[in-house]
């Protein structure tokens, strides 16, 4: 690709509001749309949509006038790593795919929500404070990966409500390990882009500590 403009774009340590925003709001409509169109047919679009999306943004790549075109719709939410790469929100709407395709629809929600709230969050509190304490070797912080355990827990409460025989100190565990997690997977140093990595280790963690603490996937009947 020839060399890209990026001077109106943002960094990764700016603060970014409108992306943060977006990240949460796009959480907010994906679950939506799950209730509204049920778990077959929604699952089905966000496949077909990944796909569009995927290959738009490959695209971006090797034809001038599609990098363009991107720049008009979408040029306020990249970062200026993206300008060459392939965006997050492509990486969003893949890791979520991914997780609604294969988990059940009560794991993919908790994915989602880690990745939807707890993702801008640890980034919004790790820019504005995350110089008080030490940082990762990636330059995630730990103020940051604290706020998103936080917002994480509160989330995942709201969903794991609905599962009757998860009470008391068993429906506090599978809170608290599930969102640690999800907040880990935020902070972890992997090549990856985090908006991959999020929703696959939150699904793969909820759906161990569930079967756990119920004693085996008899819990999946609580998964719609």
């Amino acid at each position: 690709m020839a060399d890209v403009d990026v001077s109106d774009l943002h960094g990764h340590s700016d603060l970014h509001v409108a992306r943060k925003v977006f990240h949460a709001i796009n959480g907010i409509i994906m679950l939506s749309c799950h209730y509204l169109f049920g778990h077959k047919l929604f699952t089905k679009g966000l496949l077909l949509i990944s796909i569009v999306f995927t290959i738009a943004d490959f695209s971006r790549s090797y034809l001038p006038f599609a990098q363009k075109i991107a720049r008009k719709l979408i040029g306020f939410l990249m970062r200026k790593e993206e300008a060459k790469q392939m965006t997050g929100s492509t990486f969003y709407m893949i890791g979520c795919a991914i997780v609604f395709l294969f988990f059940p629809p009560l794991i993919a929600k908790v994915a989602t929500v880690h990745l939807a709230f707890g993702d801008p969050i640890a980034s919004f509190f790790g820019i504005l404070f995350g110089d008080r304490m030490p940082r990762l070797s990636n330059g995630k912080s730990l103020i940051g990966t604290a706020a998103a355990w936080m917002v994480n827990m509160a989330a995942t409460a709201c969903l794991l409500a609905g599962v009757q025989p998860l009470a008391g100190g068993a429906f506090a565990a599978a809170v608290i390990i599930t969102s640690l997690f999800g907040a880990l997977a935020e902070a972890c140093p992997l090549p990856v882009n985090d908006n991959l990595v999020i929703p696959l280790v939150s699904a793969a963690t909820t759906q161990v500590v569930l079967t756990m603490a119920l004693g085996g996937p008899h819990w999946m009947s609580y998964a719609f």
